[in-house]
């Protein structure tokens, strides 16, 4: 007689956030909740069963021990599920209400308002938003999960225009490069924090947005009156970040793609002002179109097509000028996506 054994539950966990298919929190999540249950016991898997065994293993499965794992199942259903949502809705709904009374007082104090006065408002707002990110119990729903990383990005951005006040106006530094760079700089250590702590995508995408706004900003300091070297850098910043994603050096991967992408179709549009830069936007959609269709990224197939609708009539218009050649440039990118659509419908999607 052969017996086999379950595999191990821990180990598969830890792949699944290997591969992106969950986060950290919920990994831990995942291995509290089978805390309660027993280990699977080896059973047979061929030959015949003695009836000893069949004896013996019979109070394992009779009814008066499932009614107790369904409700525990329900139980924890109905936590996920009820109260959680409810506290979520209320603190987004809370939120905006928030949102709108701050643009009521700062459109009409913040002028008769002191530098002082103003720091400090603005400080305020940037703790609390921290704060209360950091008292969201994150680890016990998917709600405050989310709502965490929410918080956690209304105080990035709170941040972010706080240190820009300061600079201009508690430093002096005006409203040049100088406090463009400082800004951008010190949102992106914040903000590569906040990612460490409570690793979501939306705290991804904003460390990777505040990191390439500072690079494209010492560039554009550095090669001033020239443009193009800072598109350049976006450019170049974002395929190294799409690279690392795809060999799994920064997770999840399936983020890093999104977004790599979505910098690269950004700087492939500021290149566009040089020209020879259509090339380069051109071979980067047809780059990202191709590598979604690969491997089966839709979401990496619409960052391709809004490229396309942004990158190609302007190519277009500039090899060839007219209304008819960017109609025509239209049409064949149309097209061309309905194709790439039916393949994927075809041959399947992930």
């Amino acid at each position: 007689m052969t017996t086999t054994t379950s595999p191990d539950l821990s180990a598969l966990v830890d792949r699944w956030v290997k591969q992106g298919i969950i986060n950290p929190d919920q990994a831990a999540r995942i291995r509290n909740d089978l805390e309660g249950f027993p280990e699977p016991v080896a059973g047979p898997t061929a030959g015949p069963v003695p009836p000893a065994e069949v004896v013996a293993r019979e109070p394992a499965t009779t009814p008066s021990a499932l009614p107790d794992v369904a409700s525990r199942a329900d139980l924890r259903a109905a936590r996920a599920t009820g109260p959680s949502i409810v506290v979520e809705a209320l603190a987004y709904f809370g939120g905006v209400i928030a949102v709108v009374a701050l643009g009521l007082i700062m459109g009409t104090l913040w002028e008769s308002m002191s530098f002082a006065a103003r720091a400090a408002f603005a400080g305020v707002v940037c703790l609390a938003l921290l704060g209360a990110g950091l008292a969201i119990p994150a680890q016990r729903s998917e709600a405050g999960y989310r709502l965490r990383a929410v918080l956690w990005a209304g105080g990035t951005f709170a941040f972010a225009a706080t240190t820009a006040l300061v600079t201009s106006e508690g430093l002096h530094w005006g409203d040049g490069i100088r406090v463009a760079i400082a800004t951008a700089a010190l949102t992106t250590v914040v903000a590569a924090v906040l990612w460490r702590l409570h690793p979501t995508p939306l705290q991804h995408a904003i460390t990777f947005a505040a990191g390439l706004v500072t690079v494209a900003t010492v560039v554009a300091n550095w090669a001033d009156p020239d443009f193009w070297p800072a598109a350049l850098a976006v450019w170049v910043v974002s395929l190294v970040w799409a690279v690392l994603s795809h060999f799994e050096v920064i997770r999840p991967p399936a983020v890093g793609l999104i977004v790599g992408s979505a910098g690269l179709v950004v700087g492939s549009m500021m290149l566009q002002e040089q020209s020879w830069g259509s090339f380069v936007a051109i071979g980067t959609i047809v780059a990202i179109v191709g590598v979604a269709v690969l491997q089966r990224r839709m979401s990496l197939l619409a960052i391709g097509a809004v490229g396309t609708f942004s990158v190609v009539p302007r190519a277009m218009e500039t090899w060839f000028p007219g209304v008819l050649a960017a109609a025509i440039a239209l049409l064949v990118a149309g097209l061309g996506l309905v194709g790439v659509a039916v393949y994927i419908a075809r041959h399947g999607r992930r």
